[in-house]
């Protein structure tokens, strides 16, 4: 199955979304300047059932993340994805987000994957998948040594964009 990724529209200026919006750095919250056609001063934007803000500028609609990073950065992040650190889609503070690759982005899953029981050899199994390509772990008496195999594995690979959740869970206690 061959996914097929729409290009982002090239975003509004810098100086067009100050001039238009209002950003609250403190809230995340985008706000609109001026009365719109059949809309009203304040905070806009409509969310999706998957969690992103929408909101509308000049006629088009943009993910709010992105008109943010734009907003704070004056960098139009392309291909590049803006990722939402803490995992939560409609948290839109500026310290919360931060550009990224594609791969990046998808490493940056809040879930932990990648051990499952074995029915063949009679035990949990820890895989984890790098550069296209799985890597075998190892195979495990209990679901608790394979899940941190993973997660030890995870953390090596992904750095600094490895979700909190794990990273914590990682971390030796102290």
């Amino acid at each position: 199955n061959l996914i097929i990724m729409k290009k982002p529209l090239p975003l509004p200026t810098q100086e067009r979304l100050q001039y238009l919006l209002y950003y609250n750095e403190k809230t995340g919250k985008l706000y609109h300047r001026f009365r719109r056609t059949q809309g009203k001063i304040g905070q806009s934007g409509t969310i999706t059932e998957t969690g992103y803000l929408l909101h509308s500028v000049d006629g088009s609609i943009y993910r709010t993340h992105r008109l943010i990073w734009m907003y704070m950065t004056g960098e139009d992040p392309g291909q590049m994805m803006i990722d939402h650190i803490n995992g939560d889609r409609s948290d839109n503070r500026f310290s919360n987000l931060r550009k990224v690759t594609r791969k990046q982005n998808g490493d940056n899953q809040p879930r932990v994957k990648g051990y499952t029981w074995n029915k063949l050899v009679g035990k949990w199994q820890a895989q984890i998948q790098h550069h296209g390509k799985f890597k075998n772990l190892g195979y495990f008496d209990n679901e608790a040594d394979a899940r941190a195999a993973y997660v030890k594995a995870k953390v090596e690979l992904c750095g600094d964009c490895c979700p909190e959740n794990i990273k914590a869970e990682f971390a030796p206690a102290q």
